[in-house]
């Protein structure tokens, strides 16, 4: 059967201007856009990697992950020592207005964890992942776009 139209309405009646496929990233790909989120909701979320957080090794070998080093995020360093292999990043979303960190109500509140790792050859769960903290992230900013599988 053919794919729906590009235009067709919401339940609510309020037209779509636009649909975003998924497609399966590739490990590049969801860095990129981790550290695309945390640029652009500050507000809401911040980025980091087991390897600046807890000093773990990155998995791999100079050849593995190279957008996370040799020029990659933050030149290539954490902590003044070049990486080699790829990192486990971290992205926690939070209202960090609502409940700033380190206050009663921010120690408060529950916490998710969601993982794309289960497994370490499978693609998708971490682009899984990745779309639902981009819409998590896009919601809570009220710009949350409709989506087509």
């Amino acid at each position: 059967s053919p794919p729906p139209p590009a235009a067709a309405s919401a339940p609510w009646d309020v037209p779509q201007t636009e649909i975003r496929d998924f497609a399966v990233l590739t490990s590049a790909e969801i860095a990129s856009r981790l550290h695309d989120l945390a640029d652009a909701y500050p507000q809401f979320s911040t980025l980091t990697s087991a390897q600046e957080e807890w000093d773990l090794t990155a998995a791999g070998t100079e050849r593995d992950c190279p957008h996370d080093h040799e020029g990659g995020y933050n030149g290539g360093y954490d902590g003044g020592v070049i990486t080699a292999g790829c990192k486990n990043w971290i992205l926690t979303i939070e209202d960090k207005v609502a409940n700033p960190v380190g206050s009663d109500v921010w120690r408060e509140l529950p916490e998710v964890f969601l993982s794309g790792a289960l497994h370490g050859n499978e693609r998708v769960g971490p682009t899984a992942v990745t779309e639902t903290a981009e819409l998590l992230l896009e919601s809570a900013a009220c710009e949350a776009l409709p989506r087509r599988a």
